[in-house]
């Protein structure tokens, strides 16, 4: 049998790097301000690019995913600030999807998103995980010198939750450790020993992995602590709390008639609630009384898809018994009982109920820029599957589905098992669910039959009241 000989082992598979770094100050990037530049000399690259970067122990390129074939590239120039993130997605294997703009220099890359979704092996390998790391590295300045003991520990469990599980912080001490303070980072590494070590107390362990999540959060400054600006503090506190920054009268005006396309001179019936999920209970006054038909079209202007993420388990019971009920008996449905618990119809899965009593044909989201846009459910979506929301209007189809013989698929369910559970399955018919992630696609032409405004106090500050008044010069409030 051959045998290897290591100690003969020639050093030709040495790591070649094929890059140059530079310093950036920048807090966004563009195609002015590049995360990175990859060579493109036959002209692959598009603006959006699958692939993955190899890892860098072999050579610091990225292999670009085609239909039919794959080839590496290699990456020019490199914001100093992302090295190790680079790193980090090479070691792990991570497929991303590039967003970038074609240069003569190459292609500049100015946002990098996860595509593995499901069954990766990192906790903290999420699309969430990585904007959150992007966004430190860019809110950070300049490395002035490369840290050189990582002290990477893969072998770790966590609980899933971003960065407040063992390998969250791992991967962000891996990635972003260059934008702590030294004695930050010293402290860091120090309290993960003890984190991971198995020679302390378990209460020693939960101690110190709380204390990392609390001081990982904080977004260090190396040098000093700026002043802080008091309307920025402000337009931070209402992003944090509420989602968004509230629009000055002029620029809800905009929206509403340039975007939307209502007119103060050919108003349309509406209604101004408290809460979202009275919207429905709107839709049914209006069908008692004959002034709306089922099914009917939704555009749905809000940050939230309100399609029951989060809120309860109004999909598994209306995935369930439920779709053997006629549609009048649906419609008299209002709650549900789980673990001796009620659930009534809220203002996180109203849509949903909707649906479920065929109300609706199609619902257009328009989300919000700044929030996830993908915050519904993929067992309510037609075979399981989606198309991924980025930059660009995706369209997706939402069905529901229950097979009486079955349970239903699990998260890591078989191609096999998920085929097999449709098949016998009672199906609701698909209502297209059209997903527009930006305020410049949204377009429309005022052609509206009704139009309903929650205040949802809950959610917004008071200080954006102002907009209900708005909206009444718009509407014959009924």
């Amino acid at each position: 049998m051959p045998v290897f000989d290591f100690k003969d082992k020639p050093d030709s598979n040495e790591s070649i790097c094929t890059y140059i770094t530079f310093k950036s100050w920048s807090n966004t990037a563009s195609a002015e301000n590049p995360i990175m530049v990859i060579a493109n000399p036959d002209n692959k690259f598009t603006h959006h690019t699958n692939g993955m970067f190899i890892n860098p122990i072999k050579r610091t390129s990225f292999e670009l995913h085609n239909d039919s074939e794959k080839a590496s590239y290699d990456i020019v120039r490199i914001d100093s600030r992302f090295t190790s993130l680079y790193k980090w997605l090479g070691e792990n294997h991570i497929k991303v999807r590039l967003s970038g703009i074609l240069t003569d220099e190459g292609y500049c890359v100015y946002k990098i998103r996860e595509q593995a979704f499901l069954n990766h092996s990192k906790l903290s390998s999420g699309d969430g995980f990585l904007q959150y790391m992007i966004e430190r590295l860019l809110s950070s300045d300049p490395p002035s010198e490369e840290v050189t003991d990582e002290n990477d520990e893969n072998d770790s469990d966590g609980d899933g939750m971003k960065l407040t599980s063992i390998q969250s912080i791992t991967d962000f001490i891996a990635c972003a450790g260059k934008t702590l303070p030294e004695n930050i980072q010293v402290w860091a590494r120090r309290n993960l020993v003890v984190a991971k070590s198995n020679e302390v107390s378990p209460e020693e362990r939960r101690h110190a992995q709380r204390a990392l999540s609390t001081m990982m959060s904080i977004n260090w400054k190396n040098n000093y602590f700026a002043s802080i600006d008091p309307v920025e503090a402000k337009r931070i506190l209402d992003e944090e709390l509420y989602g968004h920054s509230v629009w000055p009268a002029d620029k809800v005006r905009d929206f509403l008639e340039r975007n939307l396309g209502l007119s103060k001179n050919h108003k349309i019936a509406g209604r101004i609630v408290h809460e979202h999920c009275e919207s429905l209970f709107f839709w049914e006054e209006l069908i008692k009384c004959n002034k709306l038909s089922a099914p009917f079209d939704v555009i749905h202007v809000d940050s939230h898809a309100d399609l029951g993420l989060g809120c309860g388990f109004a999909s598994d019971f209306l995935q369930g018994p439920f779709l053997t009920l006629s549609t009048t008996t649906r419609r008299k449905v209002r709650n549900y009982r789980h673990n001796d618990k009620l659930y009534e119809i809220n203002i996180g899965d109203y849509l949903l109920w909707a649906v479920g009593y065929k109300m609706i044909s199609s619902i257009t989201y328009c989300a919000n820029p700044n929030g996830d846009k993908d915050d519904y459910l993929l067992d309510t979506m037609r075979d399981y599957s989606e198309e991924r929301v980025w930059d660009e209007p995706v369209k997706n189809h939402i069905q529901l589905k229950y097979n009486k013989d079955m349970a239903p698929p699990p998260r890591n369910a078989t191609p096999k098992y998920i085929k097999k559970y449709l098949a016998g399955a009672i199906k609701d018919p698909e209502v297209e669910l059209l997903i527009i992630p930006t305020i410049e696609d949204v377009s429309f032409r005022g052609d509206f039959d009704f139009a309903v405004l929650a205040q949802s106090p809950n959610y917004t500050p008071a200080s954006a009241d102002f907009i209900m008044d708005i909206f009444r010069e718009y509407i014959e409030e009924i």
